[in-house]
């Protein structure tokens, strides 16, 4: 059974009164954060459970650096938060495309990701994730290199899963942005949604996580990921919860789908408008 999940927000678990308006709205079976300071313990603790994202977040710290397993080896605490994980596996961001060094060959960064995430099944019981990259455009990070068009490519999983045992997260606002910065630079000649279901292709057998939200789409045709709710007459939206189903149907080892809204609200309104989110997602996607 696929299992919903709702997105942190600062102060959401020492917040009493917000998690319980989460818990008792039966809708979500936890949250997900990156944790290293004690704050999976307060959402157990308030009978949820935990999905450990990026626990190496404070450190910077993507599956293409070099130093990432030295960090891991230095920073036990990072290791003890993903024991906190309720879930079999816990993942890892691959790389951050606007500020991935554009002089930093592809081949590298492939062997880097690779490298690391082999390493890391020494350190870990569960299954390890790593999440799909997301690629802007539109006068923004400019120009494209030719690592940041691959590793935002399909391929760029097809060859990870080739050469680890690692399972993945795929993070849809990241794979539709991806899609506009390769067709703004004429680097795949079909539409947005053929470039996701091309990814989805590649990854399906091996998907354990999504994350969902809504991008931003502007005048020129273009989506950028933005982590914004849902807006059920936004073609942004409609776009977001038609990838949703289609990967829902198509990923046998699914095991949640993080509504990974970030709407910078205190608490109790957060949990307020994450239900409402979630009761839209329910109801659309029939979930």
């Amino acid at each position: 059974m696929v299992e919903l999940y709702c997105s942190w927000c600062k102060g959401l678990p020492e917040s009493t009164e917000a998690l319980k308006l989460i818990k008792e709205s039966e809708l979500f079976a936890g949250i997900e954060l990156s944790n290293t300071d004690g704050q999976a313990d307060k959402i157990l603790e308030a009978g949820l459970k935990v999905s450990i994202h990026n626990p190496i977040r404070e450190f910077k710290m993507t599956l293409d650096n070099e130093k990432f397993i030295q960090v891991l080896n230095t920073n036990p605490k990072i290791i003890d938060s993903c024991n906190k994980s309720s879930l079999s596996f816990v993942s890892f961001h691959t790389n951050y495309i606007p500020s991935l060094d554009r002089t930093i060959p592809y081949s590298r960064v492939l062997k880097n990701t690779v490298k690391n995430l082999n390493e890391l099944d020494t350190f870990f019981s569960k299954q390890i994730l790593f999440e799909t990259s997301c690629g802007f455009g539109e006068n923004e990070y400019l120009p494209f290199s030719e690592s940041m068009f691959n590793c935002t490519s399909p391929d760029f999983a097809k060859k990870i899963l080739s050469k680890t045992n690692s399972g993945v997260l795929i993070d849809i606002s990241h794979v539709i942005s991806s899609a506009s910065a390769h067709k703004l630079y004429n680097n795949y000649p079909k539409g947005v949604k053929d470039f996701f279901l091309d990814y989805l292709d590649a990854c399906a057998k091996r998907t354990y996580e999504l994350h969902l939200n809504s991008t931003k789409l502007n005048e020129n045709g273009f989506y950028k990921d933005t982590h914004s709710k849902f807006v059920p007459t936004k073609k942004e939206t409609q776009l977001a919860f038609e990838c949703a189903t289609q990967a829902i149907n198509s990923c046998p080892k699914l095991e949640i789908v993080v509504l990974e809204i970030e709407p910078k609200l205190e608490p109790i309104a957060h949990a307020k408008l994450m239900i409402k989110q979630a009761q839209l997602f329910v109801k659309t996607v029939k979930f």
